[in-house]
């Protein structure tokens, strides 16, 4: 089956593209942001697109383009028009001759936020221009297709290295830069994780469902709420968040609080706002914690100096001055079919060195662990240590020494 997808280089269509090329020849396209491996479509010029979709002839579309910033919309409401209108429109009406399934991404936006829980049949009352161009978009979806997939979610988060940032990427971005960061603690959002979206999109393929379906974070939070516990997670002070009266360009709904309890059918329970900040963890987006993993077939022993500091190699082959120096070494055994909690340390780097098997997940990331491996964890990265059915004796070294700072999330 091949699959179009518009808007391929933003933060859900480059993971709907990611996830559904592993099964189906998938084609994407972008407009402001050049990727080679997608196509580019300017989805308000009507005969490019009309070419584009006889070129590439896809059985299912994936509309995800559109012009997101709510203020942006209210300032410019022709070009908010142009594209969130008149851009699917322009799908539309070169699509319905296939009647093939076409997918439109919605939003929570097309409520006002009064009276919610929401279901998909509630009736549609937005307080902004981008609410009121999502739903002139779902009425021209279901004007003219018969089998389509309307969804709607939440404000949407993840983590990817080429779409342009989420609330999570953003708000770390400025505590690296120790920036005092000001949001809202007024407005009630339900975060949901890219990753849902995208596994609900791949269910209701896999099923051809067609209709609409709401996928929503189930956790109320404020921006400024969500901001404090990202903060606490990845080890950095939560006195840089600071809330904030300041009033946005576009009005946004007060609680637009979706029911999703249709979707949570297809795709089972979504993902809370705790276990949402683990996920976005990954390998490539911690870079910045420079932390490391040395496997010990790759770098012998007395070679390590260099990853480890001025701990690794003397630690057993030299006798170390532990006060002069502010290092601390704390040997550990894990019992059998047991877990170190996930925590980080704020103010010490720690290295941890492995005399047996075990495994170590930092963020949300598993990794196998094997007798004399070394990792190497500089302050704020998250980790826990799990054995197997074996216990698992391990060195931890702390530089500098400060034996108390360990926060348990």
């Amino acid at each position: 089956m091949k699959v179009l997808i518009t808007g391929a280089s933003g933060l859900l269509g480059s993971r709907i593209f990611e996830t559904l090329s592993r099964e189906y020849e998938t084609i994407g396209t972008y407009n402001n942001k050049k990727l080679d491996k997608f196509h580019f479509l300017d989805i308000t010029d009507k005969n490019s697109v009309e070419i584009f979709l006889i070129k590439t002839n896809p059985e299912i579309v994936i509309h995800c383009a559109a012009l997101v910033d709510t203020d942006r919309c209210e300032e410019d409401k022709g070009l908010a028009s142009k594209v969130n209108v008149e851009g699917t429109k322009n799908i539309v009406e070169n699509w319905w001759d296939y009647k093939c399934k076409m997918i439109f991404l919605s939003s929570d936006f097309v409520f006002d936020g009064k009276s919610g829980p929401y279901y998909e049949d509630d009736n549609l009352k937005p307080v902004n221009y981008y609410g009121l161009t999502k739903i002139k978009g779902e009425g021209l979806v279901k004007q003219k297709l018969e089998d389509y997939l309307i969804i709607r979610p939440a404000l949407m988060y993840g983590a990817d290295e080429y779409s342009k940032p989420s609330f999570i990427t953003s708000v770390l971005e400025k505590l690296k830069f120790e920036e005092r960061i000001y949001v809202d603690n007024k407005i009630m959002k339900y975060p949901t994780l890219t990753d849902d979206v995208v596994e609900a999109v791949r269910k209701l393929i896999d099923l051809d469902l067609s209709g609409i379906y709401h996928v929503c974070g189930e956790e109320g939070i404020t921006k400024y709420k969500w901001a404090k516990k990202i903060a606490k997670f990845y080890g950095y002070s939560e006195d840089l968040i600071v809330e904030s009266n300041e009033q946005s360009k576009a009005k946004r709904p007060l609680n637009a609080n979706l029911d999703s309890s249709k979707i949570k059918k297809v795709i089972g329970n979504l993902t809370s706002v705790d276990e949402g900040i683990r996920k976005t963890f990954k390998t490539k987006f911690a870079k910045k914690y420079n932390f490391k993993i040395i496997q010990s077939d790759q770098i012998p022993l007395e070679d390590r100096t260099s990853y480890g500091g001025y701990s690794i190699r003397r630690l057993f082959t030299e006798t170390i001055d532990t006060l002069a120096e502010n290092i601390g070494f704390y040997e550990t055994t894990i019992c059998p079919n047991s877990i170190v909690k996930n925590h980080y340390h704020k103010h010490s780097d720690e290295i941890l060195y492995f005399f047996n098997r075990g495994s170590i997940r930092i963020g949300s990331e598993l990794v196998s662990i094997n007798q004399n491996d070394i990792v190497i964890l500089p302050r704020g990265v998250p980790h826990e240590v799990i054995s197997g059915n074996k216990e698992i004796k391990l060195l931890a070294i702390k530089i500098p020494n400060i034996p108390e700072d360990k926060i348990i999330c």
